[in-house]
């Protein structure tokens, strides 16, 4: 859950049309048209990495008349549904997964079983990943894989097919290096996430 309290806002005067904001829109607010770069105010979080990577600063960011709550309520969708989800993709709905926006790893879970096929609907739907992305960004990846979504072909900035983890580890590198402890570790991380 995120509350927007500003949107980005472009100077067409400095835009150059280089597209590097629709490139790293969190959300696909962003689009260069006729070279001008556009912003659909309703799908902006405020994440400012389009301010932050503009070469001629013509983004701005600009306090909204209302602020604009992003949120996806877990109680809308079916409970057992999310609990699984979540577990197929290593957490349990419960944690907090996204720091910068606090936003739990059920909401993720609810949100793509409500509709979000892509990284990007996922922010829209939860407003989460405007921030630092270094948390949130795997979960949702492995959320999504496990729901069944092919990410590559999901498009947005984060096209990847996932970040990999302890989960990814294939068992042919474990058994080479043991002394990393991998099968060990992933055994403990599937008991304490079941609780």
């Amino acid at each position: 859950m995120k509350i927007v309290n500003f949107c980005a806002q472009v100077d067409e005067a400095k835009c150059q049309g280089d597209k590097l904001c629709e490139q790293v829109c969190s959300t696909g607010a962003m689009e260069v048209i006729d070279k001008k770069a556009r912003v659909q105010d309703e799908m902006c979080v405020a994440c400012t990495r389009c301010f932050d990577r503009c070469p001629v600063n013509a983004i701005t960011m600009v306090p909204r008349d209302q602020p604009m709550l992003v949120a996806t309520s877990v109680q809308e969708v079916d409970e057992a549904e999310v609990r699984e989800l979540c577990l197929k993709a290593y957490r349990r709905p419960d944690e907090l997964v996204c720091i910068c926006t606090g936003t739990y790893a059920g909401e993720f879970a609810a949100a793509i079983i409500k509709g979000a096929r892509s990284v990007r609907k996922v922010v829209r739907m939860t407003g989460a990943i405007s921030g630092c992305q270094e948390f949130c960004v795997p979960v949702v990846q492995r959320m999504l894989k496990a729901y069944g979504v092919d990410i590559a072909d999901a498009g947005g900035p984060l096209s990847d097919d996932q970040t990999f983890s302890l989960w990814d580890i294939p068992e042919a590198v474990s058994k080479k290096y043991p002394r990393f402890c991998v099968k060990e570790d992933a055994e403990l991380a599937r008991r304490l996430r079941k609780g």
